[in-house]
């Protein structure tokens, strides 16, 4: 803040139409900057209610490792193919 305070008195002593206009991109970009910060707490809550839902969901479920069952071989492909997107 420094450095804007020492741009605005030097802007003061030379044209004071620059203040203004100065001072109003402050506090836009002050105010892009809150509602950078409010998409992204949203988000992140948004995430964290998923991974939840997640949880629970696995939470829910029984595994058990039957290779004669098509859906425990479908999961199964799924999450190697999961495991092979996180690693590139």
């Amino acid at each position: 803040m420094v450095i804007f305070e020492l741009l605005i008195s030097y802007v003061v002593n030379q044209r004071p139409s620059l203040q203004t206009q100065l001072l109003s991109n402050i506090e836009a970009a002050s105010k892009l900057e809150q509602q950078i910060l409010e998409v992204q707490t949203k988000s992140l809550e948004e995430y964290d209610q998923y991974l939840e839902e997640v949880k629970t969901q696995l939470s829910q479920k029984r595994f058990a490792e039957n290779e004669h069952d098509s859906e425990f071989f479908n999961e199964e492909l799924q999450l190697e193919n999961l495991s092979d997107e996180v690693r590139c």
